[in-house]
């Protein structure tokens, strides 16, 4: 039943012109039908994956639904995860790898909208891979992946992109799962719907279209090492993430406009500094 899953849990989908610098069918609109089943175009899914009309924006987005799905051929039964990647099998020399499309930038972070429905404190995954062909071999540039939980409202996540290399990629891959539970203890009904994905090349790492101009946060030193003085913003609470989208520190900054906030404990890395007007900020700890 395994074996079976392995060779048929993907779904090839038509594959359509594709712009190298933005990620293929992001707000999931161009659907093929692909035998029994209805695929978006650009993406490998299994067969736990549907076309939603809940959509953030446009008429559609993707649905990854953890459930049971039926070989067409044997007729035997095995319970899967709702999972979709990107591009086509086989990019790069020799048509090794995995899926992916072709894109050369450095992006800081890969923003997507998503709702979530766990069952049994379930989580979803995401996974954005950067890589690039040397010869026969792929070295990976950047490779982060985040974990998310149960949201019924469609919430909007700006992932930072850690780099391993000054390389520029040639490779893009982004992979998403409605179940982060090993194979041998799927829950069935874990449901994730997700919409609107794309890159962003920005030093905050957010879109323009929700930056408050009005005022202009101020955040010495960045990068930082013991302590991180903000000021000239206006907010009821502040909240700092890593690059998986988990809170590190949250606090309370009612009627503040300035505050210096320690940074000592936390690890060398990336954090977004994010004010509950949705702006993200991006913060680099030494």
């Amino acid at each position: 039943m395994r074996k079976i899953y392995l060779s048929i849990a993907f779904i090839t989908t038509s594959i359509c012109s594709i712009n190298g610098q933005s990620v293929p069918n992001s707000s999931f609109e161009t659907w093929s039908q692909n035998g029994p089943f209805e695929t978006p175009n650009n993406w490998n899914v299994s067969p736990a994956a549907s076309k939603s009309t809940d959509a953030h924006t446009g008429s559609y987005a993707l649905q990854l639904k953890t459930g049971i799905f039926t070989n067409p051929q044997t007729q035997s039964t095995d319970t899967i995860p709702g999972m979709a990647a990107t591009g086509q099998q086989g990019m790069g020399p020799g048509n090794q790898g995995v899926n992916g499309f072709p894109y050369t930038a450095r992006p800081d972070s890969l923003v997507f909208w998503y709702k979530y429905q766990a069952q049994n404190l379930d989580s979803f995954v995401v996974r954005l891979t950067l890589s690039k062909w040397n010869a026969n071999a792929k070295v990976i540039i950047s490779d982060i992946v985040f974990k998310g939980g149960t949201t019924s409202k469609y919430t909007r996540i700006a992932l930072a992109v850690q780099y391993f290399s000054n390389s520029t990629p040639d490779t893009a891959t982004i992979q998403a799962i409605s179940s982060q539970s090993p194979r041998e203890n799927l829950i069935l009904g874990s449901t994730l719907i997700i919409d609107d994905i794309s890159f962003k090349s920005n030093s905050s790492s957010f879109d323009k279209s929700v930056q408050n101009d009005e005022k202009q946060i101020s955040l010495f030193p960045n990068p930082c090492s013991q302590v991180l003085s903000i000021a000239n913003f206006t907010s009821e609470k502040l909240k700092l993430i890593d690059v998986y989208g988990s809170v590190v520190l949250e606090q309370n900054t009612m009627g503040l406009n300035q505050l210096e906030l320690s940074t000592a404990s936390l690890a060398s890395g990336i954090y977004f500094l994010v004010l509950n007007d949705g702006v993200y900020h991006k913060i680099i700890k030494e």
